[in-house]
């Protein structure tokens, strides 16, 4: 969007405004005659009046409010106990929730004694606090990082507009939980978060102390931040909803709808803030407000200034009062305005409020815009015929007309819903692609430029070379045919995805994924026959029909064949028949939000079975089947359902070898019998839970592999894959196994996601499961619902499209092939997952066929990426996972470090320590793993005791206890510590560990290629490289996960190295300093091998 210094002449009039609220202890119209520019310095304002009023201090702070700023007072020493108590919070200021229908999101809330809560913060040089109050009639908490599917609170904080970091709170039987998800710039985890929670009766109160290290790298540096926060509820069962302080949160992650908190010093007690709506109307007067909290015992005297409006004026706020200034702007103009206030007090301190506002088009002007892209179609599609004709490559700018071709009428669906903002985005992406294609199809045919030729995906169902899918292409320009490595990337997971099958070549696409499920097939016995593809069962119980596989999978498969569209097909079996739960109701469970039956009963069991043996003969034999997936987003708890004590208990005997006094002196418990020990309530710090996480582990891994049994059986050939969720410790409590799901699958399947403003952390996590998931199995990686836009995301700018090409480059060179995006649907229903969705983004569609033509066009280039041999391996220990809050965080800030070394890095299990396969890598790296199988110390300790590598310990309290809690053999540990490069901090930064660790890497031979910043000669960080040979040539990939370019000089071997080309764009560098774009996808060929590599 482009940025104005201010409106046209007459574009903002500000407007008398009468209305009086009701809630003001004074009200006063404008007291003497604000100071305005001349016309002649500012000539775009014809100002009127102003109302200002005023409120006292103790009745604002408790008021319910409208704005979505809240003060935040200094606290004084010892003046907030953490106690689990509201005494003492009283008179700090915060929110009352809900305040307003729009805060509380779910179905049937009955009133406050439903779900409300009072929040309070305040705040020291140290800390932040906060606390609640919450009312909610059914308590039910969630263990683990699954915390928010239960009542809970979460909290966000954003920095320069980056997200992160989150934390949820919740109030277990024994006390207060503390969950972190994403990280932030703090150098401290949730481990340093003080919080205590009481419930009695319907209340729960929760008070926290937080150090501003767990949050950010010190306090806010301008005196106030972004925050969010909800409480979830859950009376029994699953999430029903929640209610929240702002929107961006509970759903998308935009850090642009969050509130602020502003801290106010005791000794300087005042701000400012502005509050109004982002967008506003042309020729509508729109209402803002200007806000002055004054908190200190005497009157204070300001000078206000504000360049938009050209206004100059002095005020005084009465003790303990604050000044509500509001006034009514009417833009005429579209564009995008800075609201900008500064506040300057008697003394000469000065701050800043203020907002952005965007004025959109006029809906006449939008649609004649979208009318004048529309029709310059023609003139684009001459264009390509004269390539073609000339036999000339258009398979990119073939996107772009396709793109064009759509988002015409979809533009215009937007002005006639009143989505004017995107709307106008729209028209000028179009633009921005029309030009685009026709500069590049001019150039084609004068000879300035070069084309390039894609070889495309042909029907067929490839064949699996480790993480490669290799198939039959075909050149589009020439009717080259190829086998090759090919990588898949195209849309779920709807009806969308069926009626656009004919486009998605044109559009880049060459894959969809779409679903059915067991209650689409097995259906009640006594509903008679149907001509419709329906036949009897062997059971009495049940009918089976084929109607709908014939009628929409088998029509789609066939549709796609036609169309060279490969196809995924979702089993679902959360879809089971809701007929066979009202027969049998001893099927119902709540292991599950989806899967709602017992999966392993009996009857559950023949339902899905004679459902998996119905469809698969159907659908085996297109060669646009390109695999299945078994589940979706599977997670099943057995801890709440008794159904599953008696397994639980045979498990133990068998564990404990029928020995209940052993089981009892590792639990500290004194259980008479096997039979009497409960199964833990979730996830926790305790031998039970460890036991229960592998007991439900075993159990969820053997239903998925009965499944991929009955497939195998009748399609040998045919891969099958889960689509777990890439959170290793949500698998947890979820009873994902990791490496047991890998390996009854011939591809590593998942649901991942990662979101613009996340920075280079998130493309650290999204990789790093991607290279588990391949650790523990070298097979393709299929992200079969990716999620590359947040649900509900309201941010149109072109940092989406450069951060998905840059999420769809990276991923294959960890190992991920295939891709089908969340999602291809359109809505206008703003509580609709798909609401925001890529299919609302015209240059995001053209990026994904971009980098997919790119990916293919340079596919065994990318491949040998994937072939590149991993030298180092982080420890990946599920009883650390269970005791440590450190570990999770210091797998990732390792990962990260050695990531941003330019250095290929991977996992090893525990099950691979004990198989000797630590011999593999050059260093194994333990980030904080204060628990693991005793077969783990001892083979670590053989790895170094036969020079096999160098192990590098993070942390003090790293492998002293067992999965059972009990301390490992000391003489072993200090053997091992001898021997390893030890970094001592539990918790240190990713930077810090790749400072420790870069010159052991360096020594190893591992650094031969470096990035390094330009002005300083210190390697780069937050640029992801890596290094590769094809063909005798060396390969560099670059990308740059930050937002902001950064300069660097590409050295090899030591030596300043000019790349001979870059291969995506076709350029030739010439020098060895590149200027590597944010979120740009680079490759380098730095030239051929020496005989010394």
């Amino acid at each position: 969007m482009r940025e104005k210094t201010g409106p046209p002449a007459s574009a903002i009039r500000i407007q008398n405004v009468q209305e009086d609220n009701g809630m003001s202890d004074t009200s006063r119209s404008d007291a003497g005659t604000p100071r305005v520019r001349s016309e002649a310095e500012f000539p775009r304002l014809r100002p009127d009046c102003i109302e200002e009023t005023v409120y006292d201090w103790e009745s604002f702070r408790h008021r319910p409010s409208p704005y979505r700023h809240v003060p935040v007072l200094e606290a004084g020493p010892g003046s907030l106990t953490i106690d689990g108590t509201f005494a003492g919070w009283e008179g700090c200021a915060g929110f009352r929730l809900p305040s307003f229908p729009s805060q509380v999101v779910m179905d049937g809330w009955k009133g406050e004694g439903d779900l409300s809560a009072d929040i309070r913060f305040a705040y020291d040089s140290g800390h932040l606090y906060w606390a609640a109050r919450v009312r909610d009639d059914v308590h039910v908490p969630v263990e683990g990082s699954d915390m928010w599917r239960g009542d809970s609170i979460q909290i966000a904080f954003s920095e320069n507009g980056v997200y992160g970091p989150d934390f949820g709170f919740n109030c277990a039987s024994d006390g207060a939980r503390v969950a972190q998800w994403k990280q932030g710039s703090g150098t401290s985890g949730p481990e340093a978060i003080e919080s205590r929670t009481t419930r009695t009766g319907d209340e729960t109160v929760y008070t926290v102390k937080m150090p501003w290290k767990a949050i950010f790298s010190g306090p806010p540096p301008e005196g106030s931040m972004t925050f969010a926060l909800l409480i979830n509820d859950n009376d029994g069962g699953r999430r029903r909803g929640w209610i929240e302080w702002t929107p961006g949160f509970g759903r998308e992650k935009d850090p642009g709808r969050h509130g602020r908190l502003h801290l106010i010093p005791a000794l300087d007690p005042w701000t400012v803030w502005t509050e109004g709506p982002e967008e506003a109307q042309p020729g509508v007067p729109t209402a803002y407000t200007l806000v002055v909290p004054n908190i200190s015992d005497r009157p204070a005297s300001y000078r206000l200034e504000s360049g938009l409006l050209g206004l100059v004026r002095d005020l005084t706020v009465p003790a303990r009062s604050v000044l509500a200034m509001r006034f009514e702007l009417e833009p005429v103009e579209p564009g995008t305005y800075t609201l900008d206030f500064r506040l300057t007090a008697a003394g000469g301190a000065s701050r800043r409020a203020a907002s952005t506002i965007e004025v959109p088009h006029r809906p006449e002007a939008l649609l004649d815009r979208l009318d004048a892209a529309g029709s310059k179609l023609p003139e684009l599609e001459r264009l390509l015929a004269a390539c073609e004709a000339k036999g000339i490559a258009v398979d990119y700018e073939r996107i772009h007309a396709a793109v064009i071709r759509d988002f015409v009428p979809y533009g215009k669906d937007d002005v006639r819903h009143g989505r004017l903002r995107r709307a106008r985005y729209v028209a000028e992406q179009l633009e921005k692609l029309h030009g685009e294609a026709c500069r590049s199809l001019s150039d084609y045919l004068s000879g300035a430029k070069i084309a390039k030729a894609v070889p495309r995906y042909a029907t067929g169902r490839p064949a699996i070379d480790g993480c490669a899918f290799v198939g039959r292409t075909v050149t589009r320009s020439t009717g080259t045919e190829t086998v090759q490595p090919i990588f898949f990337n195209g849309y779920g997971h709807f009806g969308q995805v069926r009626a656009d099958m004919p486009k998605f070549q044109d559009l880049g696409a060459n894959i969809v994924q779409i679903e059915i499920g067991p209650r689409s097939v097995i259906v009640e016995k006594e509903q008679g026959g149907d001509p419709g593809g329906r036949s009897d069962s062997p059971d009495d119980d049940y009918g089976i029909s084929t109607a709908e596989i014939e009628a929409d999978i088998v029509r789609v498969l066939a549709q796609a064949e036609r169309h060279d569209v490969a196809v995924n097909l979702l089993l679902s079996p959360h879809y089971f028949p809701d007929w066979a739960l009202r027969k049998w109701p001893e099927l119902a469970s709540i292991c599950s939000h989806s899967l709602l039956y017992k999966i392993d009963h009996p009857i559950a069991r023949r339902i899905v079975g004679e459902f998996l043996r119905t469809i698969i003969p159907q659908v085996k034999d297109f060669r646009s089947l390109h695999s299945v997936t078994l589940t979706n987003e599977p997670v099943y708890q057995t801890n709440k359902d008794p159904y599953y004590l008696p397994a639980w208990h045979r498990y133990l005997q068998r564990l404990y070898e029928g020995r209940i006094a052993e089981l009892n002196r590792i639990y500290g418990t004194s259980y008479a019998s096997f039979e009497e020990v409960p199964m833990p309530p979730g996830v926790g710090a305790a031998p039970i839970s460890y036991d229960w996480i592998v007991f439900n582990q075993e159990l969820f891994a053997e239903w998925h592999r009965w499944m991929a049994g009955i497939i195998r059986s009748i399609a040998p050939d045919l891969p099958v894959h889960a689509k777990i969720m890439g959170d290793p410790q949500g698998s947890l409590g979820w009873g994902i196994d990791i490496e047991a799901f890998s390996a009854f699958s011939q591809i590593n399947g998942n649901d991942n996601w990662n979101y613009l403003g996340e920075g280079a952390r998130g493309f650290a996590k999204e990789m790093s499961f991607y290279d588990l998931q391949v650790s523990m199995k070298p097979a393709p990686v299929f992200n079969s619902e990716h999620h590359i836009i947040p649900d509900g995301d309201q941010r149109y700018v072109p940092g989406h499209a450069e951060h998905v090409r840059a999420m769809l480059w990276q991923g294959p060179l960890h190992g991920k092939s295939a891709t089908t995006i969340w999602v291809w649907e359109r809505t206008y229903d703003t509580t609709d997952d798909k609401e925001g969705s890529v299919l609302h983004r015209p240059d995001v569609v053209a990026a994904i066929g971009r980098t997919n033509h790119d990916l293919n066009r340079l596919a065994r280039e990318v491949t040998a990426f994937q072939n590149a041999e991993t030298r180092v391996a982080i420890l990946y220990a599920v009883p650390s996972s269970v005791y440590s809050t450190a570990y999770p965080a210091a797998c990732l800030n390792a990962y990260e470090a050695v990531s941003f070394s330019g250095v290929k890095v991977g996992f090893l299990s525990e099950r691979q320590v004990a198989q000797g396969m630590a011999e593999r890598y050059d260093f194994v790296i333990v980030p904080a793993a204060t628990h693991v199988l005793p077969e783990t110390l001892s083979g670590l300790c053989a790895y170094v005791e036969k020079g096999a590598g160098t192990v590098v310990v993070i942390g003090d309290g790293t492998l002293r206890k067992d999965q059972h809690d009990r301390p490992l053999p000391d003489e072993q540990r200090s053997a091992l510590f001898g021997r390893a490069v030890v970094l001592p901090s539990d918790s240190p930064t990713a930077p810090h560990i790749r400072d420790r660790l870069l010159p052991q890497l360096a020594s190893a031979g591992l650094c031969g290629t470096m990035l390094v910043e330009a002005e300083t000669g210190r390697p780069v960080y937050g640029v992801e490289w890596r290094t590769a040979v094809w063909q005798g040539r060396r390969l560099l990939s670059a990308v740059n996960d930050t937002e902001t370019a950064i300069s660097v000089v590409i050295l090899d071997r030591g030596r300043p190295a000019v790349p001979e080309a870059e291969l995506i764009e076709g350029t030739a560098p010439e020098s060895e300093m590149a200027l590597l774009q944010p979120l740009t996808p680079y490759m380098f060929d730095l030239g051929p091998v020496g005989r010394d590599d």
